[in-house]
């Protein structure tokens, strides 16, 4: 972990371009984000082991889901830290965006089971074209928020839809919404939450305000578009979306 970090340091040390620094502070977060849940976990099996109890598969799959994403990341610092990588940009891959989801999901109920997250999937399997990994940083950010700002136990739901163009019945794209309640963002803010570095004065997070514009730079790499929707009693809702073919 600490090598990871340090990498992410020697190359915004480097004299690389603010735009690839962002990408860098934010996979450091991620980094940090997997940890905090890792540590969770290990929480989890200690009482287990005190109580003799044994360990669910649900938790082993979570554990096994964690570890590919931390190396995954260890990936993506590499290709930060060899200045030749940062031209190629990888092609988009078929990957199922219902077990992603899931996967992304699962951790948090380990780290906070208190809250409870309701998924209604329109399809079983639903495979989508994009990036993988980042689709998994954009759900993860999401997911965070949706959880920091809410009121402690209150629900989370995540819905994913298909859907089709106006000019045709086939499935176009997916659509993921993540809504909390009891947390309003006012309509001046929602025009400036997906802002470089901007931070709403009345969220008293820690941050440096680059989730949510990275996010929605990832989500547009992969030829989708996200926005957020807020309502003082309903809540609010992130989406976004991703194409089902390859464009």
């Amino acid at each position: 972990m600490d090598q990871l970090i340090q990498t992410i340091t020697n190359f915004q040390n480097n004299g690389h371009s603010h735009s690839n620094d962002d990408i860098a502070a934010q996979i450091c977060h991620q980094i940090l984000s997997s940890a905090a849940k890792l540590k969770a976990i290990n929480y989890l099996l200690q009482e287990m082991k005190e109580k003799a109890q044994p360990i669910p598969g649900e938790v082993v799959q979570i554990v096994d889901t964690l570890a590919k994403e931390l190396q995954s990341l260890g990936s993506s610092v590499y290709h930060l830290n060899t200045p030749e990588n940062l031209k190629n940009v990888a092609a988009p891959q078929k990957f199922d965006l219902v077990t992603l989801v899931e996967e992304t999901v699962l951790p948090f109920l380990v780290q906070a089971p208190d809250r409870t997250i309701s998924r209604d999937y329109q399809a079983g399997l639903l495979f989508a074209y994009g990036s993988r990994e980042k689709t998994q940083i954009i759900l993860d950010n999401i997911l965070s928020n949706a959880l920091k700002y809410s009121p402690e136990g209150s629900p989370i739901y995540v819905r994913v839809n298909i859907y089709a163009l106006a000019s045709s019945n086939k499935p176009a794209y997916a659509a993921v919404y993540i809504s909390n309640s009891g947390s309003f963002i006012p309509p001046q803010e929602q025009k400036k939450i997906f802002n470089k570095y901007y931070r709403s004065n009345g969220r008293h997070q820690l941050g440096q305000g680059l989730g949510l514009y990275l996010a929605r730079r990832f989500v547009e790499m992969q030829n989708g578009q996200m926005h957020v929707e807020s309502h003082p009693v309903e809540g609010t809702t992130f989406w976004f979306t991703l194409p089902l073919n390859h464009c």
